[in-house]
């Protein structure tokens, strides 16, 4: 998808994990290291990984409402 954005022009990516609720190594390495050495190659000017949703209250919070819906029935 790098390679194919970037044939399209696209320069700039804001790469979002969105299968992962928290930040581990196997995912940190791939999109960190592997996946930005793609986006040097094909000349990517900006490569950035956002972090996961880790601890953030908001999603703790979601997380508990869910969990106490389902909890309920």
């Amino acid at each position: 998808m790098i390679e194919e954005l970037a044939s399209q022009g696209k320069m700039h990516l804001l790469i979002i994990p969105i299968s992962f609720v928290s930040d581990h190594v196997e995912t940190s390495f791939e999109l960190d290291i592997e996946y930005r050495h793609v986006a040097d190659e094909n000349k990517i000017e900006n490569y950035i990984v956002m972090e996961g949703l880790n601890d953030s209250e908001l999603f703790i919070d979601a997380l508990y409402d869910e969990t106490i819906k389902i909890l309920d029935k």
